[in-house]
């Protein structure tokens, strides 16, 4: 088949491609559609049309939001990096791949990196909208008047406000590693980076400056955003489930709360020391950097809270345990609001010794005497063996 042959091919097979998009698109379109009219209906008629509303445009609020946020901050990390390519082209390209995939590059720079962004975007604004609940939660959040033991906050905090807080922190987060990822290929394609200048050590002299600077900055606010995440878990002990209860117990609190912090300082160390390599370009230090963190988060956050558990609570756990199980006590009878109610002994009778009562024989023989209860009529006429039951007449 010639060349001809082939274009003549595809524009006949385009407009079918084409056409089959746009009735997938309507189909979805009608179904959605069908969804949220059926949803306005039900609401509506139990008189709660602005509930559905108010969701509606929390959903749609979240979508485009963080959609374009995620979708503006791919495509941007993408152009820089593209913006930030050599200016000699295919000197600095180790294999023929990379030359053919930084030719398709420089023809389809725009789609090449709209597509992915576009993606990324439709799919972070969809699961930002499934964090509708979590977000009216957390805008008409109100005070429960009632702090927790540990940190002093109010409990509207870890109900309202931590799990929103958690997420748009797990979300940036994403996205800046997403964003690291792009920009890292984008410089690899284009030989601004490259694999002989990972084998160096000291300057990444076989890589441009700028590129090196971009992947510093991001690399620096990943860590930035990991330190703030480990600061915001200590607070999630208190709503964590352990082996006697729901809550902080000593291991938390004299272990892993600390350990949380201490973690969030190294990474907080580490962001500043990317963002001097952004200015200094010396990946030694952050590298060595880095590694620390990793060894001191798994020892920190897993070896250390093991000791203690393992040595220090186990032998001892009924009197270290003691204060933290009543505070958690304490906390659910003011949840149920139960708090003012008090425990009073029973009069019982006078006690021979420690621990030992002396049984009362009258009042035990009339605790256990038995009262007469009436029968139904259709039960006894079960037992009489009435016409049609089948049942025989039962002895007297």
């Amino acid at each position: 088949m010639s060349v001809e042959d082939q274009a003549g091919v595809e524009r006949r097979r385009s407009p079918l491609l084409i056409s089959t998009l746009i009735l997938g698109l309507l189909v979805l379109l009608v179904v959605l559609v069908a969804r949220f009219y059926t949803d306005y209906l039900w609401f509506s008629s139990v008189s709660a049309s602005t509930v559905f509303t108010t969701q509606l445009a929390a959903r749609v609020g979240l979508f485009l939001g963080f959609g374009l946020l995620m979708g503006g901050g791919v495509f941007g990390s993408l152009a820089l990096a593209y913006r930030l390519r050599p200016p000699v082209r295919r000197a600095n390209l180790d294999s023929e791949l990379l030359l053919q995939l930084r030719d398709n590059l420089d023809r389809r720079s725009r789609i090449l990196m709209l597509l992915p962004s576009t993606v990324a975007g439709l799919l972070g604004g969809g699961v930002a909208a499934g964090q509708m609940q979590v977000f009216l939660a957390w805008v008409r959040s109100t005070d429960f008047g009632t702090s927790d033991a540990v940190f002093g906050l109010d409990a509207s905090f870890y109900v309202f406000q931590l799990p929103w807080w958690r997420f748009v922190l797990n979300y940036v987060s994403f996205m800046v590693v997403v964003c690291l990822i792009g920009a890292l290929l984008v410089h690899f394609l284009t030989g601004a980076m490259n694999s002989r200048a990972f084998r160096k050590s000291g300057n990444l002299k076989g890589a441009g400056k700028a590129a090196q600077r971009q992947v510093s900055i991001l690399l620096g606010v990943t860590l930035l955003l990991y330190g703030i995440a480990s600061f915001l878990d200590r607070y999630g002990y208190l709503t964590t489930q352990n082996n006697l209860f729901t809550g902080v117990n000593y291991t938390d609190a004299t272990s892993r709360i600390p350990a949380s912090l201490i973690v969030a300082a190294i990474a907080a160390i580490c962001a500043l020391l990317c963002f001097y390599n952004a200015w200094r370009v010396r990946w030694s230090v952050p590298g060595i950097a880095v590694g620390l963190l990793v060894i001191s988060a798994m020892i920190l956050t897993a070896v250390y809270p093991w000791a203690v558990r393992s040595f220090v609570v186990k032998p001892n756990e009924p009197d270290l345990e003691r204060p933290w199980i009543a505070n958690n006590i304490e906390a659910t009878r003011k949840a149920f609001g139960i708090e003012s109610c008090r425990r009073n002994r029973a009069a019982g009778n006078p006690v021979d010794g420690p621990g030992h009562h002396r049984p009362n024989l009258r009042t035990a023989s009339a605790s256990t005497r038995l009262l007469p209860v009436p029968f139904h009529p259709r039960r006894r006429s079960l037992q009489r063996g009435g016409p049609g039951n089948g049942l025989r007449r039962g002895r007297s």
